[in-house]
């Protein structure tokens, strides 16, 4: 079986799982968080916040490792719209044609029982 990587992010905090199928539970694989969550860039005219580019670059870099490593052959992503456009715009090509669904919502705050119920990874 193939395994997957779903990803629940959003601008401050991520949490890989992954699975081998739609009907395997999930394993949580990873957390990263972001320690400057309130930093803005310098120009006034900016709506956007540096540091959740620089966290999307992160965690962009983090899934391209374990890409590479073989960690994983298919990707889900789920995250805000802001931040799952900021999260794309860091996905490298060969990281790119891994992600199978998107979904834009934040479910950060939900358990794993709750993802389970309402992200679709097929």
């Amino acid at each position: 079986m193939t395994q997957t990587w779903i990803l629940v992010a959003d601008g401050s905090h991520a949490r890989l799982f992954q699975t081998v199928g739609n009907d395997q539970p999930w394993r949580l694989a990873r957390k990263l968080d972001r320690e400057h969550s309130r930093e803005k860039t310098d120009r006034s005219d900016s709506r956007e916040d540096r540091g959740e580019h620089d966290f999307a670059r992160l965690v962009a870099g983090e899934l391209e490792t374990q890409r590479q490593a073989g960690d994983f052959k298919r990707l889900v992503l789920v995250a805000p719209p802001t931040f799952l456009g900021q999260l794309r715009g860091e996905l490298k090509t060969p990281l790119e044609t891994c992600v199978v669904r998107s979904h834009d919502a934040d479910y950060t705050q939900m358990s794993e029982a709750e993802l389970v119920k309402h992200v679709d990874i097929s």
